[in-house]
């Protein structure tokens, strides 16, 4: 009986050390240790969150995609940048009822509405295959995961880096997310939806960069996982070129209650709040 009670104490013991090492640093092994274009286990996604998992992909590509021997840091992405989510004050009401959602779940969006074709490049840019057979629809869980899009601004100058251009269709509002979730977010040299040959494959933004002499009209961020009005600092409206938020939209903004203010330009080129 004594041997028996110990065999089980070291069963629970194993299985402790096994969740702890699964847990460490809050990314989930079995993601980081999976090979190159390796299919996602998909009983991940029913025994984590997709922000879990979303911290685990991007920590995979910070430590095999990110950083070898031949690194040379050009600039400091995740210290001078601010990430803009661009969005229409008409989806107020149903942002904060049901958070960001992507293409993947709506079924639609601003951009290109070619979701196998973007889920295919999604899978690439995380190196990984993230599903067995691509489902579209809200009732795919592995649909949360997959990134919704935004601008990177830069906060501060630097020779060769250009301020995304803003699209006007698509929304009067942005939200300026906390730069914790860079933790889960990556970012592209141009639209992720173009040739991977052409702008390379999705950093973290523990990546200092390369210098290029390619001008980008436009720098896009991915954060991957659940995305809500939690995760905004504060909001962007009347911004320059932008059509002004309605007294509608900002009672409806105001709910959030989170910090509402006009935008300017700073000497950087970025979109930044009046007296920040």
């Amino acid at each position: 009986m004594a041997i028996k009670n110990k065999l089980i104490l070291l069963v629970v013991f194993i299985g402790r050390c096994s969740f702890a090492q699964v847990q460490q640093d809050g990314f989930i092994k079995q993601i980081i240790d999976l090979p190159n274009q390796a299919e996602v286990p998909s009983y991940i996604y029913h025994q984590y969150s997709s922000e879990k998992i979303a911290n685990s992909i991007v920590e995979r590509i910070r430590e095999k995609r990110d950083f070898n021997s031949n690194f040379q840091p050009y600039f400091d992405f995740k210290d001078n940048t601010k990430i803009l989510l661009q969005f229409e004050e008409k989806y107020i009401t149903s942002i904060q009822e049901n958070c960001f959602l992507n293409l993947h779940q709506t079924g639609g969006g601003n951009g290109a509405n070619e979701p196998e074709m973007r889920a295919k490049i999604e899978d690439e840019n995380a190196g990984l295959k993230l599903e067995k057979v691509y489902v579209p629809g809200p009732e795919n869980i592995v649909n949360e995961l997959r990134p919704k899009y935004a601008y990177v601004q830069f906060t501060k100058s630097k020779p060769g880096l250009t301020q995304s251009k803003f699209w006007v269709s698509y929304g009067n509002v942005f939200a300026v997310l906390k730069d914790e979730i860079k933790q889960r977010s990556t970012f592209t040299a141009g639209d992720s939806f173009g040739n991977v040959a052409l702008h390379g494959h999705a950093h973290s933004f523990d990546w200092h960069g390369s210098k290029s002499d390619r001008v980008e009209p436009y720098w896009e961020a991915q954060i991957w996982g659940k995305l809500c009005f939690g995760d905004v600092d504060y909001f962007l409206v009347n911004c320059p070129t932008m059509k002004p938020i309605t007294q509608t939209g900002m009672i409806e903004l105001k709910r959030v209650g989170k910090p509402i203010v006009d935008c300017q330009v700073n000497e950087a080129g970025a979109l930044m709040p009046f007296n920040p």
